[in-house]
């Protein structure tokens, strides 16, 4: 009997011709089930690629060698089965005239399943002691598979056959892939990145399909799922907008004119979203979605990302409470339905609270989550674009489930310029050959699409109305210090609430100081950068949103740029350091942003500052773009919010950037996930934030939770040490390690390796493992105190840290 799993948790051992059959049959439903509208092949052909694949993908488990190790055996080179696999792969489908095409792809999807995919040459397949242990485990597969009765009569059923092997059929296939890679040619962009999503899309149903059957977990289809959700947000904006006002008014008829918009159709798939902030977006995107999913009978998944985790709570308690507010009191909204995924959270608080709920059932609820099977997810830019653009088994994995979704991307202005070139192509063969709708949102909306490509939802006119003409900036581009801006330009008049954003940490601090020193009995001054730890920044944020509200009380926040995107608070005067345009615009967003004050009640004022010749503003922005900034504002000594959205389309028009991403662009083009070739950077080198910087990990235990929490990790680490463990007890070690690492989420900060340097010391500040490190709770003193957050600066060895 030749099993594909051995008997775990109350199942019985899976035979593979069981496993394979249903792999195959899932695989081939996943491509069935989608709407598809390809230049390059069929939907048909897919199904049927998928479906060989499935058959296919773990045939080597049939050897000896492997079902030893099954059983409980040592793990060797011989137990391998995924070579072998796609070996057999590539000389059926080679055979097969209609599809031997996709011979290459097939071998790749099947070669790869357990890891990540690779470009398709530049591996040694002609290495020849790869080549007698492939054809030792194939000698036994043969051998064991003829014997088998069961899983011969499938792979006949399927026209499988068990191809002669040599020294020769290696050779062969080497170069077949070689010619492959030389010869592959897309007739254009467009096609280029459709084969790419073809390829990724064949390797995200064949790698779900088998973790879903090999965890004895169903894959739900959409149609599945009872009840039908309603995305419609108009009981909440009802039970919201009760209070007459202006603004409110001004809300409604927003969302009443994409309610009545005419051309939101079925077959317009791109759409951008540009409003003022505080015009009721979240509201809008879901009024977006009610339209789109009325014209059609079966639910398509929605799929909500922002830039931050730490706005997502926010906005998930938005979605949730629409969903319920138009569902049956009695219904639960599990993960099924709706889900927040990033890697901050803890899903063993999301899913069941059952007492016989054990570690098992948990992995099985996350494999669901993780492959965004839940009818809403709510999740990050990095999530998705890693998805859409990557070579990472666990995150090409969603690839199907985010096809022919809704795609709703907020405060997209925080996506990097550079990537331009690159989204406008993945976005327009997504929406057009993959059926996929996708709406930006933002104040300040790049140019995402191509030209005549898009539809725009808000009407322009929204900017130049009274309530939403909240600010007058004002410009100052002549350089000054910190000291001088402080000392000579501060003035806060009769202000009751003022927020100063600044571009480095350090400056921001000596921004603190000063006020601190000469402010402290007329206000409550605040600072707040990545130097605090997650719950003080939240602790600090609710601290202000308090204060905002009593009108005796005054207030002042020094901050960076974490407050552009998210936060809810809204001052009477800002100030801003200088920085890319974009950028500014959304800070002003937290300028008078309800129109508490009226129209122009804010006032918000632009600085430029250096240090010792050095702006401040070249330490963390891109160059380019600043001078772009100063060349649009230049002309101008003020600025009113009603007028944001000509400069801001004007800045978007000269940008010409994007040297990254037509380099990915250039590597799509050839299929390259992992080779160096002069001028592309490969697919798996694709990353939406760059952590060349704040890599090392530092968490401050300040309280029993963290403490705690660190006390069990070091426990488990040392249990893990224990090589005779048994493979069970090991993945609930490691299930409870990560729930351990979650809760100390909170409690963590990231610095640069040059950072962490200038103030370790190994005696106070612990090393858990590479890159992850913890102060105790004795030692906090030295290192971090709550107003200000990590002491970086001050318990710095020497003073190589840049402002």
């Amino acid at each position: 009997m030749i099993i594909s799993h051995p008997a775990k948790n109350g199942y019985q051992e899976k035979l593979l011709v069981d496993h394979l059959a249903e792999v195959a049959s899932d695989a081939k439903e996943m491509i069935q089930k989608l709407s598809l509208n390809l230049t390059t092949t069929t939907k048909d052909k897919l199904a049927f690629v998928a479906e060989k694949i499935g058959i296919m993908h773990d045939l080597g488990k049939a050897s000896s060698y492997f079902q030893n190790y099954v059983r409980g055996g040592n793990r060797n080179n011989l137990t391998h089965h995924s070579y072998i696999s796609a070996v057999i792969t590539f000389f059926n489908f080679h055979s097969w005239k209609e599809y031997s095409s996709f011979a290459p792809n097939a071998f790749k999807c099947v070669q790869k399943h357990h890891s990540n995919l690779s470009s398709f040459w530049g591996e040694d397949l002609n290495n020849a002691a790869l080549i007698d242990e492939t054809l030792t485990i194939y000698k036994s597969v043969w051998e064991n598979i003829n014997n088998d009765v069961d899983l011969k009569k499938l792979l006949e059923k399927h026209n499988i056959i068990l191809p002669e092997l040599s020294y020769n059929s290696f050779q062969f296939m080497s170069d077949n892939l070689e010619e492959f890679s030389l010869n592959y040619s897309p007739t254009n962009i467009d096609e280029a990145v459709e084969s790419f999503l073809i390829q990724n899309l064949l390797f995200s149903v064949l790698i779900d399909a088998d973790k879903h059957n090999a965890a004895v977990k169903e894959y739900v289809f959409l149609e599945k799922l009872n009840p039908k959700l309603s995305f419609s947000p108009a009981k909440k904006i009802a039970e919201k907008n009760k209070i007459q006002s202006a603004l409110n008014t001004l809300r409604n008829q927003f969302i009443d004119n994409i309610r009545s918009n005419q051309n939101i159709t079925p077959s317009q798939k791109l759409y951008t979203l540009t409003a003022p902030t505080g015009s009721g977006k979240t509201f809008a995107c879901l009024e977006f979605t009610d339209l789109i999913q009325s014209y059609e009978d079966n639910l398509r998944r929605v799929i909500y990302c922002l830039p931050y985790t730490s706005i997502i709570d926010q906005n998930y308690q938005e979605f949730e409470n629409v969903l319920l507010s138009n569902l049956n009191e009695k219904t639960n909204l599990d993960y099924r339905f709706l889900v927040k995924h990033h890697h901050l959270v803890d899903y063993s608080a999301i899913t069941k609270d059952e007492p016989t709920y054990n570690w098992e059932e948990l992995q099985k609820d996350i494999l669901s989550i993780e492959s965004w099977e839940s009818a809403c997810v709510i999740s990050t830019f990095v999530q998705l674009f890693h998805s859409l653009i990557g070579n990472r088994n666990a995150m090409v994995r969603k690839l199907h489930n985010i096809i022919n979704s809704i795609i709703l991307l907020d405060e997209v202005q925080n996506l990097p310029a550079d990537y331009y070139p690159l989204l406008r192509v993945v976005f327009k063969v997504l929406a057009e050959k993959f059926d996929t709708y996708i709406l930006s949102c933002s104040a300040t909306q790049p140019y995402l699409y191509p030209d005549g490509k898009y539809i725009e939802l808000c009407k322009k006119e929204l900017f130049s109305v009274p309530d939403f003409n909240r600010v007058k900036l004002y410009i100052n581009l002549k350089e000054q210090s910190v000291d001088e801006f402080c000392q000579n330009f501060l003035e806060f008049n009769d202000a009751k609430s003022i927020l100063i954003v600044m571009n480095t940490k350090r400056s921001a601090l000596a921004v603190y100081n000063y006020l601190s020193s000469n402010y402290q009995s007329s206000y409550q001054v605040f600072c707040l950068t990545t130097l605090h730890i997650p719950i003080h920044r939240q602790e600090i944020i609710d601290k202000i949103n308090t204060i905002l509200k009593e009108i005796q009380k005054k207030v002042i926040l020094v901050s960076t740029q974490l407050v552009e995107a998210g936060v809810d608070l809204s001052f009477q005067r800002v100030y801003r350091d200088f920085g890319p345009l974009d950028s500014i615009i959304q800070v002003a967003g937290r300028c008078n942003r309800n129109n508490e004050l009226g129209e122009l009640g804010g006032e918000m004022f632009l600085v430029n500052l250096q240090k010792d010749g050095r702006l401040l503003s070249h330490y963390v922005y891109d160059k380019y773009l600043l001078s772009k900034t100063k060349e649009c504002l230049e002309q101008f000594t003020s600025l009113e919010s009603r007028q944001f959205s000509h400069i801001i389309d004007v800045y978007y028009q000269i940008l010409d950037i994007g040297a990254k991403g037509e380099a990915i662009l250039r590597a799509i083009s050839d299929l390259n996930y992992d080779q160096n070739i002069q001028n592309q950077v490969p697919i798996a080198d694709f990353k939406l934030i760059s952590d060349d910087y704040a890599t090392e990990t530092v968490y401050i235990l300040c309280d029993d939770t963290s403490t705690n929490a660190i006390s069990s990790i070091i426990g488990y680490l040392d249990c893990l040490k224990n090589t005779k463990l048994p493979k069970e007890e090991i993945q609930k070690i490691k299930t409870a390690l990560e729930k351990e690492y979650r809760a100390l989420n909170s409690y963590q900060i990231t610095l640069s390796p040059n950072e962490l340097s200038v103030i370790y010391d190994s005696y106070k500040v612990k090393k858990l493992n590479d890159h992850i490190y913890y102060i105790d709770s004795e030692f906090i003193e030295d290192f971090y105190e709550c107003s200000t957050g990590f002491k970086l600066y001050s318990t710095a060895k020497s003073s190589c840290l840049a402002l």
